[in-house]
């Protein structure tokens, strides 16, 4: 009995000793259930109803405008075929055209025909079209995110826990005496992680294309398939400089902890940004995760092109270049 007790406490004593653990383990639950009341006190992300309205770049229908009084988010989808793929991914909850007679077609799954009735009744005249939804269409949806997700983690925890090791085993020191220069050994490390993610990646799209029925086009899987490369480029160049300041390992690891969650939470992976308050939204569109997770979900899911997700794509290259630059400014042989 007293070795039971004894071990116990040893198990209790080798979490608290460390402030990093000590927060990890007791601060950080209570830091995110904080943050969470202040973020969705308001209410719960899928309380607003959206509408995609098929409209040209620069039009804005009387009925768009209408809608918006009426708490209901409106975004303009110039492709009809776009926002028909929205819908049955639950992005968004109508599609809403003009027909050739300018009679106002409101699209929606059998399950809102309710609320549809009180959109048409609204917005008259108005059609009604109903339509059978495919009920894996939120998982869909949700894919994109996940896929990014276990990304952003490859490259995080990956690459940063890899180095705190090979400091701490004296294998960085051992490199130090060969001629291999250190952006070499940055871009190695990451390339050689990245034959491992796409391997992950490949299983995951097997996964989603022969059990939940994906259909993604080959040009956009391709798209998305460098989206995610580009991701990983990133994040492994966060991760890699992470290790270059932090030298402890569980230190290293609680810290990539914290940061996964908001990285996850707040990017777009399972519910759209605009849920959140304001502020909170435009300053998360700017993560490197919101990025990647919103282009991979565009190609692989809408069929987008490249320039259509060309911003996305140059915000990535602008993280991946900041981050690599300061990956081998920071990093060091040894101590």
């Amino acid at each position: 009995m007293k070795a039971l007790w004894v071990l116990a406490r040893l198990r209790v004593l080798d979490v608290l000793r460390s402030r990093s653990a000590t927060f990890a383990f007791l601060g950080l639950p209570v830091l995110i259930l904080l943050v969470l009341a202040v973020v969705f006190g308001s209410g719960q992300p899928f309380e607003v109803r959206r509408v995609s309205f098929v409209q040209a770049p620069g039009e804005l229908d009387p009925a768009a405008l209408r809608l918006s009084t009426h708490e209901v988010r409106v975004e303009r989808e110039p492709e009809r075929d776009v926002a028909r793929r929205k819908l049955e991914t639950r992005a968004t909850d109508a599609v809403l055209e003009r027909d050739g007679a300018g009679i106002l077609r409101i699209t929606v799954g059998s399950k809102d025909e309710l609320w549809a009735r009180g959109v048409a009744a609204l917005l008259s005249p108005a059609s009604l079209e109903l339509v059978r939804l495919n009920r894996l269409g939120y998982v869909h949806y949700l894919f994109p995110g996940l896929l990014c997700s276990s990304v952003m983690f490859a490259g995080l925890f990956g690459m940063g826990y890899a180095m705190a090791r090979y400091r701490n085993n004296a294998f960085l020191k051992k490199l130090s005496t060969t001629p291999l220069s250190r952006a070499t050994f940055v871009l190695a490390q990451i390339l050689g992680r990245g034959s491992l993610v796409s391997v992950q990646a490949a299983l995951l799209l097997v996964v989603a294309l022969v059990g939940l029925g994906l259909r993604p086009t080959s040009s956009g899987a391709l798209s998305a398939a460098l989206v995610c490369a580009l991701g990983l480029f990133v994040f492994s160049g966060i991760g890699f400089a992470l290790a270059s300041v932090i030298e402890t390992e569980a230190v290293l690891s609680d810290l990539i902890s914290g940061l996964t969650l908001p990285f996850t939470l707040f990017s777009g992976v399972f519910f759209p940004l605009d849920s959140l308050p304001r502020p909170l939204a435009e300053v998360c569109a700017w993560l490197p995760s919101t990025l990647m997770v919103d282009a991979v979900r565009s190609t692989l899911l809408y069929g987008a092109g490249f320039m259509t997700v060309g911003g996305k794509l140059c915000g990535l290259l602008l993280w991946g270049a900041v981050t690599f630059a300061f990956s081998v400014r920071l990093f060091r042989w040894h101590e």
